[in-house]
């Protein structure tokens, strides 16, 4: 998981009680944005090495729970694939501004 800081920074805001603490993920996400800018600019790389390395659902899946990420985002109609390219989408655009 060291290779992937920034993926497991990420998770850390999706802990067991993340929904009582935020409104939805992607207030989570923005958390993550105005608390780790830091790691911000280098996310997107970093969900590309991460897809590249765990190219299947169940591998993302187990990272995360690894990494003690609690959103299943699939309840909410994501992949785990999808919802981490949306991520690093979101982090892009957080950059350009």
């Amino acid at each position: 998981m060291s290779n992937f800081v920034g993926v497991t920074e990420l998770a850390g805001f999706f802990h067991q009680d993340f929904m009582d603490e935020y409104s939805g993920p992607w207030a989570a996400v923005d958390d993550f944005i105005d608390d780790r800018p830091e790691l911000v600019a280098g996310l997107p790389e970093e969900v590309d090495r991460l897809l590249e390395q765990y190219p299947s659902e169940e591998q993302l899946e187990q990272f995360l729970l690894r990494a003690n990420f609690c959103y299943y985002v699939k309840a909410d109609g994501w992949t785990y694939r999808g919802w981490l390219l949306a991520v690093a989408d979101r982090m892009r655009q957080a950059k350009a501004s």
